[in-house]
């Protein structure tokens, strides 16, 4: 293990140790990776003889079907807590872990944060502006998942746990990486999975019954993927292309755009794909997926509240149009590919606008 690692384990065995609790919260509307990695990071407190609660602030049938079964099946060993329990169970002497996310507006205890004295966070995807003010930040963006980090943590600490563990965050790396198919696998997210396999997990179980969304969930992101509009970008030698969707006539969970994105640039010949939609009133939410190419991150840290890598990106903004968020990201894009053509002092026309095919 590295460095960084070393340094993380010692920090979470006294920051557990010296806590009376420990709250564990992933991003709203937790995925497999959210749910995968907090539980993991549950078995490792549990070890050191500290009591855990997952902070899981949305009713079950507000869940993904394969995060709310995993609730399900671990609910009698688990604490589970809602944002209102936690209010009446939080001390000053306790910690807050935060997993698979770094933005306060993407937790529910975002109002709350400065009644900690000690905040920690584990996360893949890039900080901001808007990254909470922690303790100590262990971001990697290098690494697939908060579920492979995890992993990796609960290695360095000697912690055993059993195969549903094990298929739990198989889940969270299945998902993020679109089952190795992405290119953020990396040769240390190969070995972590035959670890994990090695431990027990079950690949048909994580697949076939964890992987799953529902018919309504399916609809959703046929009806995202079937309304697509695809903007080749002319004059750029790399013959990039992107595609953008909006909707104004529902509203989705964000998980369910960030599925129909995976899905456009996993079946479609595309550098890059965004997907937006509205979330709730006035917030729309875009993801954003690339293969490297495009950087689809910085393209979503221009929106304000919003940021990833080159391959998996998003961003919220509070606006009642979703024409004008879309009407931005062809300006974003547009601006970046226009100084990329100046810096290689080539003095072609580029547009995405004018050159929708």
């Amino acid at each position: 293990m590295n460095k960084d690692f070393n340094e993380l384990k010692e920090l979470m065995e006294q920051s557990i140790n010296a806590s009376s609790k420990v709250f564990i919260v992933g991003h709203n509307t937790p995925d497999l990776d959210a749910i995968g990695s907090a539980i993991g990071l549950e078995t490792l407190c549990k070890k050191l003889g500290k009591e855990a609660y997952i902070i899981i602030n949305e009713k079950d049938d507000k869940l993904e079907p394969g995060v709310a079964k995993i609730k399900k099946e671990t609910e009698k060993r688990i604490k589970y807590i809602s944002l209102e329990e936690y209010e009446q169970l939080k001390s000053a002497e306790s910690l807050l872990i935060m997993t698979d996310v770094n933005k306060k507006y993407m937790i529910s205890v975002n109002n709350d944060l400065d009644s900690f004295e000690n905040i920690i966070i584990i996360d893949h995807h890039s900080g901001d502006n808007n990254t909470v003010n922690a303790n100590y930040t262990f971001i990697d963006e290098n690494t697939s998942s908060a579920s492979e980090i995890v992993f990796n943590l609960l290695e360095i600490l000697n912690i055993d746990y059993d195969s549903e563990i094990a298929n739990y965050l198989l889940s969270g790396i299945y998902l993020d990486t679109d089952k190795l198919t992405k290119a953020n696998a990396s040769q240390g997210t190969f070995e972590t999975v035959a670890k994990l396999i090695g431990k027990g997990a079950n690949q048909t179980k994580v697949v076939e019954e964890l992987l799953v969304n529902s018919f309504y969930i399916n609809r959703q992101i046929h009806h995202l993927t079937d309304n697509c509009t695809t903007i080749k970008l002319l004059g750029y030698d790399d013959g990039t292309e992107a595609i953008a969707i909006s909707t104004d006539d529902e509203t989705y969970e964000r998980e369910t755009l960030a599925k129909a994105a995976d899905d456009l640039i996993r079946s479609n010949p595309l550098d890059a794909t965004f997907v937006m939609g509205f979330i709730e009133d006035g917030l729309v939410s875009i993801s954003a997926r690339g293969k490297g190419k495009v950087p689809v991150g910085k393209l979503m840290e221009l929106f304000g509240r919003g940021g990833g890598s080159y391959t998996n990106a998003g961003a919220q903004v509070s606006t009642d149009n979703i024409e004008e968020v879309k009407n931005q990201l062809y300006e974003f894009i547009d601006n970046y590919y226009q100084n990329k053509l100046i810096e290689n002092d080539n003095k072609k026309n580029i547009t995405s606008q004018g050159k929708i095919i």
